[in-house]
């Protein structure tokens, strides 16, 4: 007769799971924007000045002298004139609370993870931040739109070329704006005396951009090593512009010309399962769509959506913009009745940046703090961080925003 064995087959419940207790964070955009910023916190004695903000000047640069100078008198003086820039400083950070009985119960060390953790978060925040300066200027001398007149006229093969690059690079020059090598603490690079700019794009333009213009116009930086140094994210240079890449750049969800409108039905909320499309056929497949609702836009992002039914999930918040990111199918809406629902181009923002374009004003730069006992019984911990600071538009002529759709429909997690 056959054995008997003591095994698994018939003791199942005495196996157990092994746990990796190495923990993992998710993925992380590199830090860009920040490092172009001009600083300034003292006042030129080693000593922190008091206040809310942080005024830059700039100097006018003195006319041309082109007339011979007079033999027997003083020459007229000339006009020396300057223009002050003020950035507003504010109490910034964030914070992690801990338990002392997650740390009793939990094999891992929460109180070091949660330092990386908010390490990084501030990091993020503050590359952010420096971001929406960069953002602030909307004027028409500072905007391009490839193929378009408007941030609503980007159709969805207005992408990225050299042209529109070359074209960014020949504004600067005519305004005189000097390179990013003259940034303070960042790389410094000797070209020539020609200057470089940077220019900082999403991951998905960076395609379009190489994708044309192919590896005999963008210089990889390992061809350029040495004597050059690099700036954190860059990828190459074209035409003395330096390329960086990160998914921090803004993204314009739906912003471009509209692909469908439909009505929708059905007043959905946070944690409610479906939303109806009354009219149109035209939301299947992936990508973002809008609800408008109450003059309000809300703009969500999707991984599947199938015909009059999308699907509620979860919902997630990116550059100020309620989004979700989807596992299904669908998004979550906070709407009325008969509002519309809107799929359109996305628009991304390049940032062509020279010398001095935005400014960092600072008392206390972000830095972390851990507090011990933050109840009476001390069985909560604080992790988190802050900073007194604020960054603000320097010289607006530094500064070039272009704005394109993409071929690269992949959306950011």
């Amino acid at each position: 007769m056959a054995d008997t064995f003591y095994s698994l087959g018939n003791h199942s419940e005495l196996a157990v799971t092994a746990f990796d207790r190495m923990s993992m964070f998710s993925f992380q955009p590199r830090l860009i924007f920040s490092q172009f910023a001009e600083r300034k916190s003292w006042n030129g004695q080693g000593t922190p000045e008091k206040g809310d903000a942080v005024t830059f000047t700039i100097h006018d640069s003195m006319n041309p002298s082109m007339d011979s100078l007079p033999e027997t008198s003083d020459p007229d003086a000339k006009g020396f004139g300057n223009v002050q820039k003020t950035v507003n400083m504010a109490e910034k950070g964030g914070l992690l609370k801990l338990t002392s009985k997650l740390n009793f119960a939990s094999w891992d060390n929460n109180t070091v993870k949660a330092i990386q953790n908010v390490g990084r978060n501030m990091g993020e925040s503050f590359d952010l931040q420096a971001r929406q300066a960069y953002d602030a200027q909307t004027g028409s001398d500072y905007n391009i739109y490839v193929g378009a007149t408007s941030m609503v006229t980007v159709a969805s093969d207005d992408t990225m070329t050299r042209s529109v690059v070359d074209q960014a690079r020949a504004i600067m020059e005519a305004r005189n704006v000097m390179g990013i090598d003259n940034v303070p603490d960042a790389v410094m690079s000797n070209n020539g005396g020609v200057e470089e700019y940077a220019v900082v794009m999403h991951p998905n333009v960076f395609y379009n951009l190489f994708t044309q213009t192919g590896t005999g116009s963008i210089q990889e930086i390992a061809k350029y090593a040495n004597p050059k140094g690099f700036y954190n994210g860059e990828r190459g240079t074209y035409n003395s512009m330096r390329i960086l890449v990160t998914t921090n750049c803004k993204i314009n969800y739906n912003q471009g010309v509209n692909v469908a409108t439909s009505d929708i039905n059905g007043a959905v909320a946070v944690g409610g399962t479906s939303l109806t499309v009354t009219s149109g056929t035209n939301f299947t497949g992936t990508g973002t769509v809008t609800i408008t609702t109450g003059g309000s836009d809300y703009t969500y992002k999707v991984t599947a959506k199938a015909t009059h039914v999308l699907t509620v999930d979860k919902i997630i918040d990116i550059d100020g913009i309620r989004q979700v990111a989807s596992t299904g199918s669908g998004f979550v809406a906070i709407h009325d009745d008969a509002d519309a629902v809107i799929e359109g181009v996305d628009v991304y923002t390049t940032y062509v940046l020279g010398y001095q374009a935005v400014a960092f004003g600072y008392q206390d730069r972000p830095n972390l703090v851990l507090t011990e006992g933050l109840d009476y019984l001390k069985r909560i911990k604080g992790v988190g961080w802050k900073g007194y600071y604020g960054f603000g538009e320097l010289r607006v002529e530094s500064l070039i925003k272009i704005h394109s759709a993409s071929s690269q429909t992949i959306s950011p997690l």
